[in-house]
């Protein structure tokens, strides 16, 4: 079982566009949480310090591979740790919320990014969850958001109880001139026409489902407009 480490260090939105690139390169895995306020953190249990601040800042996860060899080599200090990599990977998160998640091209991953934070900033400033942000291999089925295509993927968040749709379908509309795909375990807003437009191979998909699916047996209210 490889052993992986992890790195938690905080860093202004800046600082991580200026070293975006550098970023996805250097490690195998890279991801963070932009906060568009100092209360933000603490909806997704971010471990910040008490001093930092956090409106316009990133909590950044580096992982890579540890030459180390256990049990000696697992360690946890503050923002550290080498630990078994399904240990690592796992997160969670004790406050509730309504999410949707997009992927988008990896090569158009910073513009994507910087457009929902701006419209956070301006048209939503009302919406405290952080924005997550990762990157995932392409991949070659029919309906994956990677299909063929590396990915910057996006995730938004609302509060249960509120009315967040406007929020997530301003995202959505911003998201459309990227080729957004849906992580299709969550919120979207996809309907048939999109998916043919979004998916090279829907159609290739329709008819394999139709071949082992002839009476729609796996179909409910919500698939059913999409895939019968």
């Amino acid at each position: 079982m490889p052993l992986l480490t992890e790195e938690i260090s905080y860093r202004p939105w800046q600082q991580i566009v200026e070293s975006w690139d550098e970023l996805i390169a250097g490690h195998r895995h890279f991801s963070f949480f932009w906060c568009p306020a100092d209360e933000s953190a603490d909806l997704y249990q971010l471990p910040a310090p008490p001093d930092q601040p956090m409106a316009d800042h990133c909590c950044v996860k580096l992982y890579d591979e540890a030459e180390v060899d256990e049990p000696a080599g697992i360690v946890t200090t503050e923002g550290h740790r080498v630990d078994r990599a399904y240990r690592i990977y796992p997160g969670g998160f004790d406050t509730p919320f309504h999410e949707m998640e997009y992927m988008v091209p990896a090569e158009h991953g910073l513009e994507a990014v910087s457009a929902i934070r701006e419209l956070m900033r301006t048209e939503h400033p009302d919406q405290r969850y952080p924005i997550e942000v990762r990157w995932t291999a392409a991949d070659d089925a029919y309906l994956s958001p990677n299909h063929r295509r590396a990915t910057t993927v996006i995730s938004v968040s609302g509060a249960p109880g509120t009315d967040y749709w406007p929020f997530l379908r301003a995202v959505d509309e911003r998201l459309r001139e990227f080729r957004a795909r849906p992580h299709w375990g969550k919120l979207h807003f996809m309907t048939r026409d999109r998916m043919g437009e979004l998916f090279d191979e829907f159609g290739t998909f329709l008819d394999v489902r139709r071949e082992f699916d002839p009476n729609g047996t796996f179909l409910n209210d919500h698939l059913r407009p999409l895939l019968a």
